[in-house]
């Protein structure tokens, strides 16, 4: 793209993106998207969205449970909070079935955003971990009726509907300086 020399101010908010290690590609698409509507709005806005994912953004400390690294580190700031979910709910942690499922609870009950999303692309039944899948389902159903979450059948679905919830939650009176 062009080179634009423009600075400006703006507040930083910070996106988590939470998921087992199996949506691999989701992630890269949420974060794409993420960028994208820095691309549009942050300058307009004042407002750059900043995607933290664990990839990039937690760094090794000794002597503490490598997730509540992770919690502290990353979720204990964020603003809002993405949930992905394939077939696999992820690795237990001291108190919950899975670290996301963590971080997605912990962040709902400080009255913070979060979007949950549920992959119903198919896949070979013989390469799902049926207790995984079971421990998915269950979380779902736990969320159904609240409205933070939502499904997908397919990576261009995923990628519609994550731009359009996206854009629905920045235009929320809360996100406005």
């Amino acid at each position: 793209g062009k080179v634009r020399n423009m600075s400006f101010q703006a507040n930083v908010l910070k996106v988590m993106i939470a998921s087992p290690e199996d949506v691999a590609e989701e992630r890269k698409i949420a974060t794409g998207a993420i960028y994208r509507w820095n691309d549009t709005n942050a300058s307009v806005r004042q407002l750059v969205l900043l995607p933290i994912k664990w990839e990039t953004h937690s760094t090794p400390q000794l002597g503490v449970p490598a997730h509540t690294v992770i919690n502290r580190q990353l979720l204990d700031d964020a603003d809002i909070v993405i949930g992905i979910f394939g077939p696999r709910i992820g690795t237990p942690t001291e108190e919950y079935i899975s670290g996301t499922v963590e971080e997605i609870k912990k962040h709902v009950a400080a009255g913070k955003a979060a979007k949950v999303y549920f992959s119903e692309v198919p896949i070979a039944q013989k390469r799902v971990d049926q207790n995984q899948y079971g421990l998915v389902q269950k979380f779902r159903e736990e969320l159904n009726g609240s409205g933070l979450s939502a499904t997908y059948q397919s990576m261009q679905q995923f990628r519609d509907d994550f731009e359009h919830h996206l854009a629905l939650e920045m235009n929320h009176p809360r996100y406005r300086w």
